[in-house]
């Protein structure tokens, strides 16, 4: 589960060492995982605090139960990194959302999920361990509430599709005014760029079911 890749003999643990392979040392996480599953009440609370980045993860999970990523951490325990810093101090790392916004994989609905349907194949401990505080689900609810508002642009349809009308342009058309087909998908696997209905369908059913979850009304929000 814990090491250094080999691809002589296709050695791929779960938690890759990223840096300083030569000279492996895991004791930062071993003891972070210790302490993570060993700890309880203010004892746990104050961990979390000192060595976790708490309020970017916390902006992390609000920004995932909205775009309804289901190839990450929550639903498929995947494609994250852990970094630490000379303080031990861990800051979460996601990536790849190509299955996200209601497209690519889902197992589920992920556009009425539950803000606390956390669990889908394995506990993701660290996210339920932070939720389990007050005062975490308090700062959860508001970042939910601050990025579906339509003033913030950060989960708002409409700047999704003026960005992506946007980068659209930008990606067909050549500085001197000629048209190139550089959206062309040609190979067996990828994605093509398209903005299909299903896409606004999500933002604004996403949206309404979070307004519900956290008991506010419509009127202000693109639903």
């Amino acid at each position: 589960m814990v090491g250094v890749k080999d691809w002589k003999i296709d050695y791929t643990p779960s938690y890759d060492l990223q840096t300083n392979e030569d000279e492996a040392d895991h004791r930062v996480l071993f003891d972070f995982v210790e302490n993570l599953n060993s700890l309880e009440g203010d004892r746990l609370h104050e961990f979390l605090k000192d060595h976790v980045h708490v309020d970017a993860f916390i902006r992390f999970l609000a920004m995932q139960k909205l775009v309804g990523a289901t190839d990450e951490y929550l639903t498929n325990a995947n494609n994250f990194m852990i970094y630490f810093d000379d303080d031990d101090e861990l800051t979460f790392i996601p990536l790849d959302y190509d299955n996200c916004l209601g497209r690519g994989w889902t197992p589920f609905d992920t556009a009425r999920s539950g803000i606390y349907d956390l669990k889908y194949r394995e506990e993701p401990v660290l996210a339920t361990k932070v939720l389990s505080f007050e005062d975490f689900r308090v700062k959860y609810e508001g970042y939910l509430r601050e990025f579906i508002t339509p003033a913030s642009k950060l989960f708002v349809y409409s700047d999704y599709e003026r960005r992506y009308n946007r980068l659209h342009d930008l990606y067909t058309h050549h500085s001197n005014g000629e048209d190139h087909d550089y959206l062309s998908n040609h190979t067996v696997s990828g994605h093509e760029m398209a903005n299909e209905p299903e896409v606004s369908d999500y933002f604004h059913a996403r949206t309404r079911s979070v307004l519900r979850q956290l008991g506010l009304d419509f009127d202000g929000y693109e639903v």
